[in-house]
């Protein structure tokens, strides 16, 4: 949905397909940790879903940056993923950091939904 709406406002073009791709890409990867974590474990941790959504921040990047390398080859991709990186370093930061402190507030909220039906 968030890139939906950001679209709407920022406008849309080929990166759109890239961000879709890309939010596919991490819901799969975040079901294969959360499988196999559940094999070893009952949940993983807030420490371990924290450092797994900072590394998202990079894969996310990745993948959209994917685009450069469709449109210009591997030349404009290498240069356009190196200017980018430390804007995917904040982003990793941010995702770790709102995990950290929201997930939890989040999870309270939605198993007292989930017990009021």
């Amino acid at each position: 949905v968030t890139t939906v709406v950001s679209n709407v406002f920022l406008g849309m073009g080929t990166w759109t397909f890239f961000q879709i791709f890309a939010w596919i890409i991490i819901c799969l990867l975040t079901e294969i940790l959360v499988d196999f974590y559940k094999k070893i474990k009952k949940d993983p941790s807030l420490l371990v879903m924290s450092i797994f959504a900072f590394l998202m921040g990079y894969v996310f990047g990745f993948i959209v940056s994917l685009e450069q390398l469709m449109i210009g080859g591997p030349g404009l991709f290498l240069a356009y993923y190196a200017t980018g990186i430390l804007f995917d370093t904040f982003h990793a930061v941010g995702n770790f950091c709102f995990y950290l402190v929201c997930a939890p507030i989040l999870m309270k909220i939605f198993m007292k939904e989930i017990k009021v039906f």
